[in-house]
Formats: C-alpha cells, structure tokens, sequence
C-alpha cells in the first residue's frame, strides 16, 4: 500500500458554529462520542501514515445540510474511484507482459495468462465486481503472511465462469461470440491458464492433456451448468 485515505466527520468540531468548518480550527472538545471516535480516527491514521510512509488523503463534509453531504461525497469518491482505475490501468498497461485479453464488439470474453507472464508484485486481473476472482500471486523471498481464514458472507451469482490451468499437453479453446461464429483460437501448452468470462466455448484436445478447471459452486446438476449449442466456424 502506498496511500492511505480516511474519512472524517465534521461531528469533530463539536459546537463550533462558524460555517463552514476548516480543518484549521480546533476539534480539542468534541459533545459525542461519535466525534470522539472520529477525532481518535483522524489520530491513528496520521500516525499509521508516518510509521509506515505513506502519502494520506482525509476528509470532511463542511456543508450542513443532508442534500449538500450527499452531492459533495458523490464528487468526492467519482474522483477518488476515477483516480484509482486510471491508476489501475496505467499499472495494467505497464505490466501486461504475458497476458492477453479477448474482448469483441466490446465484451471481454476471456483473459489468458501465458506461462511466461511475470508480474513483480501480486495484482488481480479481475475487476472487484468480478464473480471470479483471478490474479497472480509475487512476493519477494522472506514473505510471510499471517495466518487467517476468509470470512463467510452470502454472494449472489448469476454467471459462470470458468479457469484451465493447463499441467500437460496442448489444447485450443474455441470463442464463440453471442451469435454463435467463431471469434477466436487460443492454443494452451503447459503452464498456461485461460479464464472464460463470457460467450460460449469449445475445447479441442491436441495432445493428452490434464489441467485444472477452477468454476463457482455449488455445483446443482449438469443441466443447470452447461447448454450444448450448434456453431458456425
């Protein structure tokens, strides 16, 4: 991580009625307890943003009324979010060595990531909207992440999608686009990984081959998972 935002209130100011606040004028007496907290917020990522250098970003909301925090906050975070994916995307664009996106008519239907691919630090390919979440895991030697266990919570998926991570042998992966022509031949060798996002799919075995196939569950019967369709090549 290299830059730290946090949201503040404007509680902080407890019974200051000059408007609107600034964060020059002092928030020492706060009448909540929210703003006690929000102010003990404020503190502890000033002080997490020295110990660990990082650049830090925090804000308020100045204006009084409900209708003003609302259109304030919105333009606030659609620059913040707008920022953050042309960050995203500029990392993408300077990083992409070994890995190839399929996108038609503007959908994306499947990434590939080729066995050279390197990447120098750990980043996901998939958006945080994404079902399925892929990416390429990098640390230097020495790493060691705390032990832990991901928290259960109910999703709800209405697509599937799917990953071949290839171990042997060959194999090409046929695209289809929604009316059923072929867009797209992808021939996988070992150490390859293809993820199908979108559209319909054929596999057509070069050689012998084994790789692992990776899809959201639970699995509830074949005929609610796959529709064999005809195509034209």
């Amino acid at each position: 991580m290299e830059h730290l935002v946090y949201a503040s209130s404007s509680s902080v100011y407890g019974a200051n009625t000059q408007m609107p606040f600034s964060v020059h004028y002092n928030v020492d007496h706060p009448i909540s307890l929210y703003a006690a907290t929000k102010k003990a917020n404020e503190l502890m990522a000033h002080t997490y943003a020295d110990i660990s250098e990082l650049t830090r970003d925090g804000g308020f909301n100045p204006f009084t009324s409900i209708e003003d925090r609302v259109a304030r906050f919105v333009e606030w975070y659609r620059k913040f979010c707008g920022e953050q994916l042309n960050s995203r995307q500029n990392w993408r664009n300077e990083n992409m060595e070994g890995i190839e996106i399929i996108d038609h008519n503007g959908i994306r239907y499947a990434e590939v990531i080729w066995a050279r691919a390197r990447v120098n630090k750990t980043f996901f390919f998939s958006p945080p909207s994404s079902s399925f979440q892929f990416g390429l895991l990098a640390h230097e030697a020495g790493f060691r992440e705390l032990a832990h266990y991901h928290k259960p919570f109910e999703r709800m998926i209405n697509d599937l999608q799917q990953m071949f991570v290839m171990q042997r042998g060959v194999v090409v992966i046929e695209l289809y686009d929604d009316n059923r022509r072929l867009i797209r031949e992808v021939q996988l060798n070992a150490g390859d990984a293809v993820v199908l996002i979108h559209g319909i799919h054929g596999l057509r075995v070069v050689e012998d081959f084994q790789a692992i196939s990776v899809k959201q569950g639970p699995f509830i019967g074949a005929e609610h998972d796959k529709i064999n369709v005809e195509v034209t090549r």
